[in-house]
């Protein structure tokens, strides 16, 4: 990356997800697929998701287990 960017946090979320998959990746189209499949389904939901962290571009999922009969500092 030669120049620093102007603004983007002022940029809306298309204009985010546009400029970072045209610049950093050979199949644009492909990743920004991707990187939208992560959405949830329900628009307010995500919305909340959006609102969360500045400059938001897709979600991550992050596998959520429990481990039960363990005893910890115990």
């Amino acid at each position: 990356m030669s120049k620093k960017i102007e603004g983007f946090s002022k940029w809306s979320k298309d204009q985010k997800i546009n400029w970072i998959t045209q610049m950093h990746f050979e199949d644009s189209a492909n990743a920004k697929e991707i990187l939208l499949s992560y959405n949830h389904p329900r628009k307010e939901i995500q919305q909340q998701h959006d609102e969360f962290i500045e400059n938001s571009i897709t979600n991550f999922y992050l596998p959520l287990g429990v481990a039960p009969n363990f005893v910890i500092n115990g």
